[in-house]
This record gives structure tokens, C-alpha cells and sequence, in this order.
């Protein structure tokens, strides 16, 4: 190993002209990611770059590049990609009260529920960063979640820390100002439920999946609150039946895939691949349980009320 001591900063030309001295010139190949490198790589025989476009073009000018890789960098991509946009998609849940009430051309509870779905996925997105940075090594080990910006390296630890914290702040600070105190009470709670999952709870295989089902009847809740309709029992039970049994279809087709890779279990969780049958019992039941709530639903006296006609007819 050489590096800088109490005295010397081991660095640049110091660091060419040392390497020299060990190897001779142009017999060695040094891999680098800064401007400083530039002097190493004029005296090495090949270089090795970690960086942008920029740092590669400045290699080529005077050395020969035989590698390089992809470095560690705030653009836009890796930070859209941390914040999981495309999970947003869940969040038009909250959406949901307001469409069941049939309240959905009301101009300002389309707004309310407009701006709680923003809120709501900006919190969200913190929560999925701050799973991400808690689940570095299992991600690392993982075939697909390897590739995330944070456990690949395109996005720096530190970045991912900062970019959660300003998520929260924007996201609080709005919901303070505009918001409902209602909402903000649910969406705290979910806040609170998600980090204890991603702190202990995701670990108790049972309890890992009602959680997720939770969370999601979480965002009904949460769009009942921005809009001042409390959603029904019978749409929270579909909801949470139909989510649970959800849930556990993620966690079939997971361990199916560890299966067919001769491995027993899902990084970072509890489930085993013995466990396939259970979870594919469990969720058929729930599914069918879900269907069942909204078929009691139909032949309710609220559904009659609500409905002009409920049973169709030729």
C-alpha cells in the first residue's frame, strides 16, 4: 500500500514520479477518477478511468484508456431514478374517496386531491431512499436491486442522505402550509409505520406483508382526509383484503425466482422458498375474500341507497 504520511501528500506528480520508481515509466496501468490523476496517467502505460464524459475525454489526450467505468455523480437520472417516479403510480389511491363519493368533477377536491397526491409521493419518495441506503448490502446481493443508484454507486451515499431530508423538508413544509391537519396526522403515520419497517419489521415474515397492505389502504385514508370524505368500511376492507392478497403475490413470484437460482431466501427478509405454498394459500384466500367484501357491498342498503339500479337488467 502506498499512500500520504504526516508529511507528504502522495498526490499528482508526487504520485507519478513514486510509481515510477517502483514500476519504471510506462510499465504500469493506474485507474483514476479525478483531474489529479491526469499526471499519473501521463507516465502510466494504460489508464484505467472512473468518471464522466469530461474525465474520459481528458485520459484519451494522454493516455491509452483500455477501461472504463461509470462513475459516482449527482445527475438528474440517478436522482429520478432514486425517487422511484414510476412508483408514484400508487399514490392515485388517494384519488379514490373522492371517485367513490362521486365527487370527481368537484374542481376543489380534484385540487385538494391533486396537491395530497404531490405531498404524499414527494414523503413517499424520501421513505424509498431512506429503505435504500438501510438495504445497501442486501440491494448489493440482489440480481435486479443492484442496479439501484445507490447500490450501484451512480449516487453517493451522502447524496441520497441529503436528497431524503430535502424531500421531507418540501414535503412537510407544503403540507403544513396547504394541507389539512387530518392529512398530515395520516401521512405522518405512514411515515412512522414505513420506518419501522424498514428498521425491523419487514424482517417478521408475517408481518411483512400485512404492512404493505396497510400502507397501501394508508394512501385511501390519506386521500379521504385531503378531500374531508371518510372512506367506508367496505372500501377499506376491499381495500385491504385486495392489497394483502397483493402483497403476497409480490412475495410468491420473489421467492420463485430465488428458487430457480437454487437459493432458500429473499436478501433482507424472513420468507423462505418453503414457504411458497403458504403464501400461495393465503393469497388466493385473500383475493377471494376481497371479492366477497364487494359482492356484500352490491346487496348492501347503502349500495341500494347510493345506486338507482344496482342490478342490471335487460
Amino acid at each position: 500500500v502506498i499512500g500520504s504520511d504526516g508529511t507528504t501528500n502522495l498526490n499528482a506528480v508526487r504520485k507519478a514520479d513514486e510509481l515510477v520508481n517502483r514500476y519504471g515509466l510506462k510499465k504500469f496501468d493506474y485507474a483514476g477518477d479525478s483531474s489529479t490523476d491526469l499526471e499519473v496517467w501521463k507516465l502510466a502505460r494504460a489508464a484505467l478511468v472512473i468518471g464522466d464524459d469530461q474525465m474520459i475525454r481528458k485520459a484519451r489526450q494522454v493516455s491509452d484508456v483500455i477501461q472504463i467505468f461509470q462513475g459516482c455523480s449527482n445527475n438528474a437520472a440517478a436522482v429520478l431514478r432514486t425517487m422511484r417516479l414510476h412508483q408514484w403510480s400508487k399514490n392515485l389511491l388517494i384519488f379514490l374517496p373522492l371517485i367513490t363519493a362521486h365527487q370527481m368533477f368537484n374542481p376543489a377536491g380534484l385540487a385538494a386531491a391533486a396537491a395530497a397526491f404531490i405531498l404524499f409521493s414527494l414523503n413517499a419518495s424520501a421513505v424509498y431512499i431512506v429503505n435504500d441506503l438501510l438495504d445497501l448490502e442486501a440491494d448489493r446481493r440482489h440480481p435486479t436491486k443492484q442496479y439501484r443508484p445507490l447500490a450501484s454507486g451512480a449516487l453517493p451515499v451522502l447524496s441520497g442522505v441529503g436528497l431524503a431530508l430535502v424531500l421531507l423538508g418540501i414535503a412537510w413544509g407544503a403540507g403544513l402550509l396547504f394541507m389539512s391537519p387530518a392529512f398530515n396526522k395520516v401521512v405522518g403515520v405512514y411515515l412512522a409505520i414505513t420506518f419501522l419497517y424498514s428498521l425491523w419489521l419487514k424482517s417478521i415474515a408475517p408481518i411483512d406483508v400485512l404492512i404493505l397492505a396497510m400502507l397501501y389502504t394508508i394512501r385511501v385514508i390519506a386521500g379521504g382526509a385531503a378531500v374531508v370524505i371518510m372512506p367506508s368500511f367496505w372500501l377499506l376492507a376491499f381495500s385491504m383484503f385486495l392489497f394483502f392478497s397483493l402483497a403476497l403475490v409480490k412475495r410468491h413470484s420473489e421467492l420463485l425466482a430465488i428458487r430457480s437460482r437454487n437459493e432458500n431466501a429473499v436478501p433482507g427478509r424472513s420468507w423462505r422458498a418453503d414457504d411458497l405454498s403458504l403464501i400461495g394459500t393465503l393469497g388466493v384466500s385473500s383475493g377471494i375474500a376481497s371479492i366477497l367484501v364487494l359482492a356484500l357491498y352490491i346487496e348492501s342498503d347503502q349500495a341500494q341507497q347510493i345506486y338507482t339500479a344496482p342490478v342490471i337488467s335487460g
